[in-house]
Protein backbone atom coordinates (compact mmCIF):
# COMPACT_ATOMS: atom_id res chain seq x y z
CA UNK A 1 0.00 0.00 0.00
CA UNK A 2 1.33 3.26 -0.80
CA UNK A 3 1.16 6.28 1.32
CA UNK A 4 1.69 9.78 -0.11
CA UNK A 5 4.23 11.58 0.74
CA UNK A 6 4.00 15.02 2.28
CA UNK A 7 7.14 17.95 1.67
CA UNK A 8 8.33 19.11 4.54
CA UNK A 9 8.70 22.54 4.47
CA UNK A 10 12.08 22.66 6.72
CA UNK A 11 13.54 20.28 4.16
CA UNK A 12 12.69 22.01 1.04
CA UNK A 13 14.27 25.26 3.25
CA UNK A 14 17.58 23.66 3.74
CA UNK A 15 17.62 21.70 0.02
CA UNK A 16 17.38 25.39 -1.26
CA UNK A 17 19.58 26.74 1.22
CA UNK A 18 22.44 24.35 0.15
CA UNK A 19 21.92 24.51 -3.37
CA UNK A 20 22.02 28.58 -3.47
CA UNK A 21 24.80 28.61 -1.24
CA UNK A 22 27.05 26.18 -3.54
CA UNK A 23 25.72 28.43 -6.47
CA UNK A 24 26.55 31.68 -4.94
CA UNK A 25 30.30 30.80 -3.59
CA UNK A 26 30.89 28.89 -7.03
CA UNK A 27 29.98 32.12 -8.55
CA UNK A 28 31.84 34.33 -5.79
CA UNK A 29 34.92 32.25 -6.33
CA UNK A 30 34.93 32.19 -10.33
CA UNK A 31 34.49 36.44 -9.98
CA UNK A 32 37.54 36.92 -7.64
CA UNK A 33 40.15 34.43 -9.00
CA UNK A 34 39.72 34.83 -12.70
CA UNK A 35 37.83 38.00 -12.64
CA UNK A 36 38.83 40.69 -10.21
CA UNK A 37 42.43 39.58 -9.68
CA UNK A 38 43.06 39.36 -13.40
CA UNK A 39 41.26 43.07 -13.77
CA UNK A 40 43.63 44.14 -10.74
CA UNK A 41 46.81 42.70 -12.66
CA UNK A 42 46.10 44.40 -15.30
CA UNK A 43 45.92 47.66 -14.17
CA UNK A 44 48.68 47.43 -11.80
CA UNK A 45 50.88 46.22 -15.30
CA UNK A 46 49.51 49.38 -17.06
CA UNK A 47 50.46 51.36 -14.20
CA UNK A 48 53.83 50.48 -14.34
CA UNK A 49 56.70 52.98 -16.16
CA UNK A 50 56.74 52.77 -19.46
CA UNK A 51 59.80 52.73 -21.74
CA UNK A 52 61.05 52.19 -25.65
CA UNK A 53 62.76 49.00 -25.99
CA UNK A 54 64.51 47.52 -29.12
CA UNK A 55 63.39 44.09 -30.17
CA UNK A 56 66.62 42.36 -30.55
CA UNK A 57 63.79 38.39 -31.08
CA UNK A 58 60.25 37.15 -31.42
CA UNK A 59 60.10 33.81 -32.37
CA UNK A 60 57.42 31.53 -31.46
CA UNK A 61 59.50 28.23 -30.76
CA UNK A 62 58.11 24.76 -30.14
CA UNK A 63 58.94 21.89 -28.40
CA UNK A 64 57.28 18.35 -28.38
CA UNK A 65 56.18 17.00 -25.29
CA UNK A 66 55.44 13.65 -26.02
CA UNK A 67 52.48 14.00 -28.36
CA UNK A 68 51.46 17.58 -27.08
CA UNK A 69 53.49 20.50 -28.20
CA UNK A 70 54.86 22.70 -26.06
CA UNK A 71 54.66 26.34 -27.57
CA UNK A 72 56.60 29.71 -25.89
CA UNK A 73 56.92 33.08 -27.53
CA UNK A 74 60.61 33.57 -27.56
CA UNK A 75 62.09 37.19 -26.74
CA UNK A 76 64.90 39.60 -26.41
CA UNK A 77 64.60 43.17 -26.06
CA UNK A 78 66.54 45.75 -24.75
CA UNK A 79 65.68 48.94 -23.12
CA UNK A 80 67.16 52.26 -20.76
CA UNK A 81 65.62 52.85 -17.77
CA UNK A 82 66.68 55.60 -15.38
CA UNK A 83 69.89 55.71 -17.46
CA UNK A 84 70.69 52.07 -16.98
CA UNK A 85 70.99 49.77 -19.86
CA UNK A 86 68.62 46.61 -19.29
CA UNK A 87 67.48 43.67 -21.38
CA UNK A 88 64.31 41.42 -20.67
CA UNK A 89 62.43 38.40 -22.66
CA UNK A 90 58.91 38.26 -20.98
CA UNK A 91 56.11 39.05 -23.34
CA UNK A 92 52.88 37.85 -21.68
CA UNK A 93 52.32 38.30 -17.98
CA UNK A 94 48.86 37.07 -17.61
CA UNK A 95 50.00 32.96 -18.17
CA UNK A 96 46.89 32.43 -20.59
CA UNK A 97 46.64 29.44 -22.95
CA UNK A 98 47.10 31.19 -26.68
CA UNK A 99 46.98 29.00 -29.85
CA UNK A 100 49.69 29.26 -31.89
CA UNK A 101 48.49 31.92 -34.27
CA UNK A 102 47.26 34.10 -31.89
CA UNK A 103 50.77 34.38 -30.38
CA UNK A 104 52.19 34.44 -33.84
CA UNK A 105 49.69 37.51 -34.18
CA UNK A 106 50.76 39.41 -31.48
CA UNK A 107 54.70 38.93 -32.55
CA UNK A 108 54.22 40.40 -35.85
CA UNK A 109 52.54 43.36 -34.00
CA UNK A 110 55.86 44.02 -32.05
CA UNK A 111 58.01 42.96 -34.87
CA UNK A 112 56.37 45.49 -37.09
CA UNK A 113 56.67 48.49 -34.82
CA UNK A 114 60.19 50.60 -34.77
CA UNK A 115 60.45 50.25 -30.74
CA UNK A 116 57.59 48.74 -28.95
CA UNK A 117 56.56 49.80 -25.80
CA UNK A 118 57.90 47.78 -22.38
CA UNK A 119 56.25 47.66 -19.13
CA UNK A 120 58.78 48.24 -16.53
CA UNK A 121 58.26 47.29 -12.93
CA UNK A 122 59.22 50.49 -10.70
CA UNK A 123 59.98 48.71 -7.76
CA UNK A 124 61.79 45.92 -9.62
CA UNK A 125 63.04 47.40 -12.87
CA UNK A 126 64.12 43.63 -13.76
CA UNK A 127 60.76 42.86 -14.00
CA UNK A 128 59.49 43.83 -17.58
CA UNK A 129 56.83 42.95 -19.79
CA UNK A 130 55.43 43.47 -23.22
CA UNK A 131 52.38 42.68 -23.84
CA UNK A 132 49.94 43.65 -20.50
CA UNK A 133 47.26 41.01 -19.26
CA UNK A 134 44.14 40.71 -21.46
CA UNK A 135 40.70 42.55 -19.61
CA UNK A 136 38.26 40.60 -22.30
CA UNK A 137 38.83 37.55 -20.88
CA UNK A 138 38.66 38.70 -16.76
CA UNK A 139 35.29 40.66 -17.64
CA UNK A 140 33.56 37.46 -18.95
CA UNK A 141 34.48 35.68 -15.91
CA UNK A 142 33.47 38.01 -13.74
CA UNK A 143 29.70 37.96 -15.76
CA UNK A 144 29.64 34.62 -15.50
CA UNK A 145 30.41 34.49 -11.84
CA UNK A 146 27.90 37.14 -11.35
CA UNK A 147 25.28 35.09 -13.18
CA UNK A 148 26.14 32.22 -10.72
CA UNK A 149 25.79 34.20 -7.86
CA UNK A 150 22.45 35.60 -8.85
CA UNK A 151 21.08 31.95 -9.73
CA UNK A 152 22.33 30.88 -6.22
CA UNK A 153 20.95 33.53 -4.11
CA UNK A 154 17.46 33.70 -5.81
CA UNK A 155 17.46 29.95 -5.07
CA UNK A 156 18.25 30.51 -1.76
CA UNK A 157 15.24 33.33 -1.22
CA UNK A 158 12.72 30.54 -2.94
CA UNK A 159 11.13 29.83 0.11
CA UNK A 160 10.76 33.27 0.97
CA UNK A 161 9.62 34.39 -2.08
CA UNK A 162 7.20 31.10 -2.28
CA UNK A 163 5.43 32.63 0.91
CA UNK A 164 5.46 35.90 0.02
CA UNK A 165 4.07 35.89 -3.73
CA UNK A 166 3.79 32.26 -4.32
CA UNK A 167 6.41 32.67 -6.78
CA UNK A 168 9.61 30.49 -6.06
CA UNK A 169 12.90 31.18 -7.57
CA UNK A 170 12.25 29.04 -10.59
CA UNK A 171 10.91 31.57 -13.16
CA UNK A 172 13.31 34.44 -11.99
CA UNK A 173 16.03 31.57 -12.60
CA UNK A 174 14.54 30.66 -15.93
CA UNK A 175 14.33 34.27 -16.72
CA UNK A 176 18.39 34.73 -16.03
CA UNK A 177 19.18 31.31 -18.05
CA UNK A 178 16.95 32.16 -21.06
CA UNK A 179 18.56 35.60 -21.08
CA UNK A 180 22.00 34.15 -20.90
CA UNK A 181 20.95 31.94 -23.80
CA UNK A 182 20.03 34.83 -26.05
CA UNK A 183 23.16 36.75 -25.76
CA UNK A 184 25.38 33.75 -26.44
CA UNK A 185 23.09 33.18 -29.56
CA UNK A 186 23.31 37.18 -30.40
CA UNK A 187 26.81 37.04 -30.12
CA UNK A 188 27.27 34.09 -31.95
CA UNK A 189 25.24 35.20 -34.66
CA UNK A 190 27.20 38.47 -34.82
CA UNK A 191 30.54 36.69 -35.61
CA UNK A 192 28.40 34.88 -38.06
CA UNK A 193 27.67 38.06 -39.66
CA UNK A 194 31.29 39.59 -39.63
CA UNK A 195 32.72 36.60 -40.90
CA UNK A 196 34.62 37.76 -44.06
CA UNK A 197 36.01 33.74 -44.21
CA UNK A 198 35.33 33.99 -47.86
CA UNK A 199 37.13 37.57 -48.25
CA UNK A 200 40.27 35.99 -46.98
CA UNK A 201 40.01 32.86 -49.24
CA UNK A 202 39.66 34.99 -52.11
CA UNK A 203 42.82 36.36 -51.74
CA UNK A 204 45.24 33.13 -50.01
CA UNK A 205 47.99 32.27 -51.64
CA UNK A 206 49.25 28.14 -51.52
CA UNK A 207 52.68 27.77 -49.36
CA UNK A 208 54.81 24.54 -48.28
CA UNK A 209 53.99 22.98 -44.90
CA UNK A 210 54.91 20.61 -42.44
CA UNK A 211 53.05 18.32 -39.97
CA UNK A 212 54.66 18.71 -36.75
CA UNK A 213 51.63 17.53 -33.84
CA UNK A 214 48.41 15.68 -34.91
CA UNK A 215 46.11 14.21 -32.83
CA UNK A 216 42.60 13.32 -31.72
CA UNK A 217 41.86 15.62 -28.58
CA UNK A 218 39.72 14.09 -26.32
CA UNK A 219 37.59 15.46 -23.62
CA UNK A 220 34.75 14.22 -21.48
CA UNK A 221 32.36 15.87 -18.98
CA UNK A 222 30.04 14.16 -16.11
CA UNK A 223 26.58 16.02 -15.26
CA UNK A 224 24.53 16.49 -12.28
CA UNK A 225 23.68 12.84 -13.25
CA UNK A 226 26.54 11.48 -13.16
CA UNK A 227 25.82 11.04 -17.05
CA UNK A 228 29.32 11.17 -19.05
CA UNK A 229 29.38 12.81 -22.19
CA UNK A 230 32.75 13.08 -24.72
CA UNK A 231 33.50 15.20 -27.44
CA UNK A 232 36.50 15.00 -30.18
CA UNK A 233 38.57 17.69 -32.14
CA UNK A 234 41.41 17.37 -35.02
CA UNK A 235 44.29 18.85 -33.24
CA UNK A 236 46.97 19.83 -35.47
CA UNK A 237 50.16 21.90 -35.36
CA UNK A 238 51.60 22.74 -38.71
CA UNK A 239 54.79 25.26 -39.63
CA UNK A 240 55.18 26.85 -43.08
CA UNK A 241 57.67 29.53 -44.36
CA UNK A 242 56.65 32.94 -45.83
CA UNK A 243 58.47 35.60 -46.34
CA UNK A 244 61.62 34.41 -45.42
CA UNK A 245 60.19 33.43 -41.77
CA UNK A 246 59.07 30.27 -40.24
CA UNK A 247 55.32 30.59 -39.00
CA UNK A 248 53.08 28.19 -36.84
CA UNK A 249 49.33 27.72 -37.11
CA UNK A 250 46.56 25.34 -35.60
CA UNK A 251 43.99 26.29 -37.78
CA UNK A 252 42.87 23.29 -40.05
CA UNK A 253 40.07 25.28 -41.37
CA UNK A 254 38.21 28.52 -41.03
CA UNK A 255 36.43 27.59 -37.82
CA UNK A 256 39.94 28.17 -36.35
CA UNK A 257 39.20 24.83 -34.50
CA UNK A 258 36.75 26.12 -31.64
CA UNK A 259 34.51 23.39 -32.61
CA UNK A 260 33.97 19.96 -31.47
CA UNK A 261 31.75 17.09 -32.24
CA UNK A 262 30.45 13.91 -30.71
CA UNK A 263 32.06 11.75 -33.70
CA UNK A 264 35.47 10.48 -33.15
CA UNK A 265 35.18 9.15 -36.91
CA UNK A 266 34.79 12.83 -38.29
CA UNK A 267 38.32 14.16 -36.30
CA UNK A 268 40.06 11.07 -36.83
CA UNK A 269 39.31 11.74 -40.20
CA UNK A 270 40.69 14.72 -40.79
CA UNK A 271 44.10 13.35 -38.57
CA UNK A 272 44.49 10.70 -41.01
CA UNK A 273 44.74 13.39 -44.03
CA UNK A 274 47.45 15.34 -42.36
CA UNK A 275 49.43 13.15 -40.14
CA UNK A 276 52.45 13.87 -38.55
CA UNK A 277 55.69 14.55 -40.30
CA UNK A 278 53.82 14.85 -44.00
CA UNK A 279 54.56 17.77 -46.12
CA UNK A 280 50.89 19.24 -47.08
CA UNK A 281 50.49 23.00 -48.44
CA UNK A 282 48.83 25.19 -46.41
CA UNK A 283 47.15 28.52 -47.32
CA UNK A 284 47.96 31.84 -46.64
CA UNK A 285 46.87 35.25 -46.36
CA UNK A 286 49.37 37.77 -47.30
CA UNK A 287 47.75 40.46 -45.40
CA UNK A 288 47.94 38.48 -41.90
CA UNK A 289 50.60 35.89 -42.36
CA UNK A 290 49.49 34.24 -39.13
CA UNK A 291 46.26 33.35 -40.66
CA UNK A 292 46.92 29.97 -42.49
CA UNK A 293 45.11 27.04 -42.86
CA UNK A 294 45.53 23.50 -43.96
CA UNK A 295 41.42 23.37 -46.01
CA UNK A 296 39.88 26.23 -47.39
CA UNK A 297 36.62 25.02 -45.46
CA UNK A 298 33.95 27.31 -44.52
CA UNK A 299 32.38 24.94 -42.31
CA UNK A 300 32.55 27.02 -38.82
CA UNK A 301 30.67 29.96 -40.26
CA UNK A 302 27.52 27.65 -41.00
CA UNK A 303 28.44 26.28 -37.03
CA UNK A 304 28.12 29.63 -35.67
CA UNK A 305 24.60 30.49 -37.86
CA UNK A 306 23.49 26.60 -36.15
CA UNK A 307 24.45 27.34 -32.89
CA UNK A 308 23.54 31.34 -32.93
CA UNK A 309 20.09 30.49 -33.90
CA UNK A 310 19.45 27.47 -31.46
CA UNK A 311 20.70 29.50 -28.53
CA UNK A 312 18.79 32.63 -29.95
CA UNK A 313 15.62 31.29 -30.57
CA UNK A 314 15.39 29.34 -27.27
CA UNK A 315 16.34 32.42 -25.37
CA UNK A 316 13.79 34.20 -27.24
CA UNK A 317 11.12 31.80 -26.71
CA UNK A 318 11.71 31.62 -23.11
CA UNK A 319 11.86 35.62 -22.52
CA UNK A 320 8.51 35.50 -24.33
CA UNK A 321 7.20 32.89 -22.27
CA UNK A 322 8.15 33.98 -18.98
CA UNK A 323 6.90 38.01 -19.17
CA UNK A 324 3.84 36.60 -21.03
CA UNK A 325 3.26 34.42 -17.61
CA UNK A 326 4.37 37.03 -15.37
CA UNK A 327 2.23 39.37 -17.23
CA UNK A 328 -1.12 37.11 -17.03
CA UNK A 329 -0.54 36.23 -12.99
CA UNK A 330 -0.64 40.16 -12.76
CA UNK A 331 -3.58 40.63 -14.81
CA UNK A 332 -5.48 37.97 -12.87
CA UNK A 333 -4.16 39.22 -9.46
CA UNK A 334 -5.25 42.58 -9.89
CA UNK A 335 -9.18 41.79 -11.10
CA UNK A 336 -11.00 42.05 -8.25
CA UNK A 337 -12.98 39.40 -6.32
CA UNK A 338 -16.45 39.21 -6.51
CA UNK A 339 -18.28 39.67 -3.75
CA UNK A 340 -19.86 37.42 -1.33
CA UNK A 341 -23.46 37.51 -0.68
CA UNK A 342 -24.70 40.30 2.03
CA UNK A 343 -25.21 39.75 5.64
CA UNK A 344 -27.90 38.55 7.51
CA UNK A 345 -29.92 41.19 9.37
CA UNK A 346 -29.41 40.48 13.40
CA UNK A 347 -32.39 38.27 14.54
Amino acid sequence: MAFPVRRSPAIFTGCAVLVGLIFFCAGLALMWFLGFRAIGRAGEVESWDKAACTLKKADLTVSMNGKEPLMRADALYEFTYRGQALSGSKVFDDGMTRQANEIEEILHGLRSQAQPTVYVNPGNPAETVLVPPSRGTAYLMVGLGATFALIGLLVMLSPLLRRRSGWGAGPLVGVILTLVFAITGGVCLWFAMSNDSREVAARMTSAPCTILSSRVEVSTTRDSHGRSSTTYRPDILFKYDWQGRTWHSEWTDFSKNNYSTSSFGDSEEVIRRHPVGAARTCWVDPQQPWFAVLEKNERGAWLLWLIGGIFGGIGLIGLIFFFGKAALVGVFATRAKPAGPPPLPPS
